[in-house]
């Protein structure tokens, strides 16, 4: 009798864990997999906290103790200290899937996972835990080898193959939820503080990099740029690959004045670096504040107007939509007489 109650109970267990499992297979973006992911972990008996994060800062010079963690889930968290979420307990240390290092205060113990990326987003899962039994681990390791798999497979579709940023199509089918967090913004804005920005960069004369330098030199350009992304802007803001040689960076939580200082710092960043074979490479921006009452298209477009304007006046510079709108309602006007 016992065995057959023990076998029911398996026989349960194995059904809760192959459903969990093939929950996650419904979902083919990074959020709504990450929130099914986290919470069919939490269902598991034992688990008493769990959080993934993604890591930044992560260059070869940073010692761990430098590296700063954000909650995928919650974009409007201020990022912590590696040292200070995964060294909550002493002598914390990653756990491979055959070697799993456990710690010990108060009863709590806690589990470091790598989670695989194919892009240069680096993350980390954190599970606090208590009494987990054998085959709950098994359940956790099955769960995060499928995690990973899916995420592989989503990064390849949310992400420009060659830089490993974000691509158009994710901007496109994320950016209700960029407008949605701009209004929070807004809503928190005091003296002008707390607005999002849209700006679009181009590097300049890029056609003449490939041209005397040749595709292999190009597409090393765009990768040093894109690091430099990454490393420059704060973690809040999104940086996204658009094609070719242009990029879109949404900054957050600034004013006008913060969102201009980030840019030409990247400039600034850009133009003093030395790129392998190619020497000085500039870039050229325009910006708009991302106004939730204007169409998607119509941001686009302005921001695409200034960066047009920085281009036709010199490029190398970074040009505030609204600086231009006298100007561009000038050349309207001279159109319009000479159509008719």
């Amino acid at each position: 009798m016992k065995r057959t109650e023990s076998s029911q109970t398996d026989s349960v267990e194995m059904n809760t864990r192959l459903t969990a499992i093939i929950g996650l297979t419904e979902y083919k973006d990074y959020i709504p997999l990450t929130h099914a992911f986290l919470d069919a972990i939490k269902s598991i008996i034992g688990v008493q906290q769990v959080n993934l994060y993604e890591v930044y800062g992560g260059e070869q010079n940073k010692s761990t103790d430098e590296l700063l963690l954000k909650d995928v889930l919650d974009i409007l968290s201020k990022p912590i200290s590696f040292y200070e979420r995964v060294n909550l307990y002493p002598h914390a240390k990653s756990a491979g899937d055959n070697d799993l290092q456990k710690l010990l205060i108060d009863d709590i113990q806690q589990t470091v996972f790598p989670v695989q990326s194919s892009g240069p987003v680096q993350r980390i899962l954190v599970i606090d835990w208590l009494n987990l039994h054998p085959e709950n681990w098994t359940s956790i390791l099955s769960l995060l080898k499928v995690f990973n798999n899916l995420l592989r497979i989503v990064d390849e579709k949310d992400r420009d193959r060659l830089t490993g940023l974000l691509n158009r199509n994710t901007f496109d089918n994320n950016l209700e939820n960029i407008i949605n967090y701009s209004k929070k913004q807004s809503r928190k804005a005091r003296n002008g503080d707390g607005y999002s920005w849209i700006a679009i960069l181009d590097i300049d004369h890029f056609k003449q990099i490939n041209d005397n330098h040749g595709h292999i030199m190009g597409d090393e350009v765009l990768l040093l740029f894109s690091r430099f992304l990454l490393s420059t802007f704060r973690y809040s803001d999104v940086v996204f690959r658009f094609g070719g040689e242009e990029f879109v960076v949404v900054l957050t939580g600034c004013n006008e004045q913060g969102a201009k200082v980030a840019l030409n710092r990247f400039r600034k960043t850009i133009e003093s670096h030395k790129f392998p074979q190619v020497g000085q490479v500039t870039v050229s921006a325009g910006y708009v504040r991302l106004d939730t009452l204007l169409a998607p298209n119509i941001l686009l477009d302005n921001a695409d107007q200034a960066l047009y304007h920085a281009k036709e006046t010199g490029r190398n510079k970074v040009i505030y939509y609204n600086d231009i709108v006298l100007s561009l309602d000038k050349v309207d006007l001279v159109s319009d007489v000479e159509l008719f």
